[in-house]
C-alpha cells in the first residue's frame, strides 16, 4: 500500500502516534528508511512531497500504525 503526501511545505515532520508491526516482515518506508516492530517514528523529510509505503507479508496480525505530519519549514 502507499499514501502520497503532497504539500507546499519546504520540509515535513512525521511522527507515529501508534506503531506495532510484525518485526522485519511488516514495515513502513519513508524516504528509503524502513520502520518495523514497535520503534516509534519521528523524522523530518526535506521535501513537501513524498510517499509513505507499507509492506506486509500477511502472516501475523499486529495493532498497526498511525502517522501524523505537519510542516516543519516555511511555506
Amino acid at each position: 500500500m502507499e499514501w502520497p503526501i503532497e504539500s507546499d511545505c519546504s520540509s515535513i515532520r512525521i511522527w507515529s502516534t501508534l506503531f506495532d508491526t510484525e518485526q522485519t516482515y511488516d514495515y513502513v518506508t519513508i524516504q528509503g528508511e524502513k520502520y518495523s516492530g514497535t520503534a516509534a517514528i519521528s523524522v523530518t523529510v526535506p521535501a513537501g512531497n513524498f510517499i509513505v509505503y507499507f509492506h506486509s507479508d500477511g502472516s501475523a496480525t499486529k495493532t498497526g500504525f498511525a502517522l501524523s505530519w505537519t510542516c516543519a519549514g516555511n511555506l
